[in-house]
C-alpha cells in the first residue's frame, strides 16, 4: 500500500509534463515571395504545396519606365548623325500575371526546397504613352501570352527563409498595333490593325521569400 502512494506523485507528475509538452511546429507547406520573376517584371508570388513533391506558384507584378525618343529620323549633312524630326517622352507600363506548376526533384528535401523543374503560363498587358514636344500625345498599348519552362532552384536560408533562382526558354505570342505611314505628314503613325507575332525567348527569376 505504501509502495502504490509513492508512486502516485511520480505518475502524476509524469502525465502533467506530457500534457505540458508542447507540440512540434508545424511544417511549412506555403511561401510568400518578393522579386523578379519574369522579364522586367517584379512583384509577389505565393507558392503552395499541392503533394509531397508538387507545388503551384501564382505571381502578380508590374514595371514602370520611361525614356526619350524621336521618329521622323533624317541626316544631319554636317555631322552625319541621325536627328528626329518628332521627339517625344514614352512613359511605359506593364502587368503581368503568372501561374506555375512545380516538380520537385528531391524527395528528402523540406517542403518547397530543392531543385525542380516548372511549367506554366504569362498573361501581359503593355502600355505607353507618347507625348511630343509639340504637345500632342499618342497612346499604345498591346497584350501577349508567355509559355514558359522552368528549371530552378529553392535554397533555404535558415528555418523558414528561401531564395529561388529559374531559368528557362518560353515562347510568346501576342498582338500588336500596327504602323501606317501617311503620306501628308510624312510619318508613320498608329493604325486601327493590328498583327500576331510568336517569338522564342529566355527567362529568369530572382526571388527571396519566407516558408510558413
Amino acid at each position: 500500500m505504501l509502495l502504490l502512494l509513492s508512486a502516485a506523485p511520480a505518475a502524476a507528475q509524469t502525465t502533467n509534463a506530457a500534457v505540458a509538452a508542447p507540440a512540434p511546429p508545424a511544417t511549412p507547406r506555403q511561401a510568400l515571395k518578393l522579386g523578379l520573376f519574369s522579364s522586367e517584371t517584379i512583384g509577389l508570388s505565393y507558392e503552395r504545396q499541392l503533394a509531397p513533391r508538387t507545388s503551384l506558384q501564382a505571381s502578380l507584378g508590374g514595371w514602370f519606365n520611361g525614356y526619350d525618343g524621336g521618329r521622323g529620323f533624317v541626316y544631319d549633312s554636317a555631322y552625319f548623325y541621325p536627328v528626329p524630326l518628332q521627339r517625344y517622352r514614352a512613359r511605359r507600363q506593364r502587368l503581368a500575371l503568372t501561374v506555375q506548376l512545380r516538380r520537385y526533384l528531391q524527395p528528402t528535401k523540406p517542403a518547397l526546397a530543392g531543385w525542380y523543374v516548372g511549367a506554366g503560363a504569362q498573361l501581359l498587358g503593355q502600355w505607353t504613352r507618347y507625348r511630343f514636344d509639340d504637345g500632342h500625345t499618342e497612346r499604345n498599348h498591346y497584350h501577349e501570352q508567355n509559355l514558359q519552362l522552368r528549371f530552378g532552384r529553392q535554397c533555404q536560408l535558415g528555418p523558414r527563409f528561401t531564395f529561388d533562382v529559374g531559368l528557362g526558354p518560353e515562347l510568346v505570342v501576342g498582338t500588336e498595333p500596327r504602323y501606317v505611314y501617311n503620306a501628308n505628314t510624312g510619318f508613320y503613325a498608329l493604325g486601327s490593325e493590328r498583327y500576331f507575332y510568336a517569338r522564342p525567348a529566355f527567362g529568369m527569376a530572382l526571388q527571396a521569400g519566407y516558408r510558413f
